[in-house]
């Protein structure tokens, strides 16, 4: 029996997920086995990395179900990009790569999420959310350090972290499962119409032709 590719890309997802996880998970347990601060330290870069790969999958699920249920505007692509384009003096165009900041991707892909379901916003007024953007702080100065003292994570520091870091997955994940449902809505209905019209129902063919004509 045959694979499809979209059961095989689910697959891909779920493996994807659990890896990120369970490494956060293998970092917690070495901290709550011995608290030191190099513990604190890769606790919360096993963290960071599994939010900036979650974020990646919250991205490329939502650009998918936008771009079936017609949602995705063209300046929310060249956004996502990555990337910005310069023509020179002869016509020649070229890309440079284009940072776009954690926080900021995820409330752009969250304002895309909205529009498929309202159910699928995020609600960024909780103060997780406020912890998770001290967390990138945390990790941008554990990642850049200048100082013994960049280095050092106190209680505090990890507890916003976590705290922030658990918040933003349980957000990412009930955004993309609102998400899942509006598109199993629409399919279910585009069923429903096409074998209306395969059945030559007068409506249904009528609502084909007048938007046909549109």
């Amino acid at each position: 029996m045959a694979v499809s590719s979209k059961s095989t890309k689910l697959d891909f997802e779920a493996l994807f997920v659990r890896t990120l996880l369970s490494d956060v998970m293998e970092a917690r347990g070495r901290r709550d086995a011995d608290d030191t601060e190099a513990n604190r330290r890769s606790l919360i870069r096993s963290s960071f990395a599994a939010a900036e790969g979650l974020v990646w999958q919250y991205r490329q699920h939502i650009i998918d179900i936008a771009e079936t249920l017609n949602k995705l505007e063209s300046r929310e692509i060249l956004a996502l990009s990555e990337h910005s384009y310069h023509v020179n003096t002869s016509g020649n165009i070229s890309t440079q790569p284009r940072f776009v900041p954690l926080t900021a991707t995820v409330r752009l892909v969250a304002r895309m999420a909205k529009k498929i379901s309202p159910e699928s916003a995020i609600d960024f007024d909780k103060n997780e959310w406020n912890q998770f953007q001290k967390a990138i702080t945390i990790r941008n100065r554990l990642t850049h350090p200048k100082s013994a003292h960049d280095l050092q994570i106190n209680k505090q520091d990890m507890t916003e972290a976590m705290t922030g870091f658990m918040w933003l997955c349980d957000a990412l994940i009930s955004s993309m499962a609102h998400a899942n449902n509006a598109l199993a809505d629409f399919s279910a209905i585009a069923h429903a119409c096409i074998k209306d019209l395969l059945a030559g129902d007068p409506d249904t063919v009528q609502a084909y032709l007048a938007a046909s004509e549109d």
